[in-house]
């Protein structure tokens, strides 16, 4: 029906005509949807991507963590000798000096 032109015959009865009528209506609403559930899909398996490339991330960013948590725990000596340099151990000296 929708999409089809036609005409109906003189003397049809209205109540015919009011059965066309919502049988159109019905086709459109049909139609309608239909393209909304494609869009709802469409949209759906994108954000599935979406999740998927943040999953990604965020397991890379967790390992790289769980690396350096490791390395902090199991060697404080070096971490602590990294950051206390000769550059920043003055900086130390007058953050102490003020307590």
């Amino acid at each position: 029906m929708a999409g089809m032109d036609y005409t109906l015959p003189d003397g049809t009865p209205e109540y015919v005509e009011h059965i066309v009528s919502a049988l159109e209506s019905q086709c459109k609403l049909n139609d309608a949807w239909q393209r909304m559930y494609s869009a709802y899909a469409e949209e759906t398996e994108r954000l599935w991507k979406d999740n998927s490339a943040l999953r990604d991330d965020l397991h890379a960013v967790a390992n790289r963590l769980e690396a350096l948590t490791a390395f902090v725990t199991s060697n404080p000596a070096e971490v602590a000798a990294k950051i206390v340099t000769d550059a920043n151990r003055g900086m130390l000296r007058e953050v102490r000096d003020d307590d």
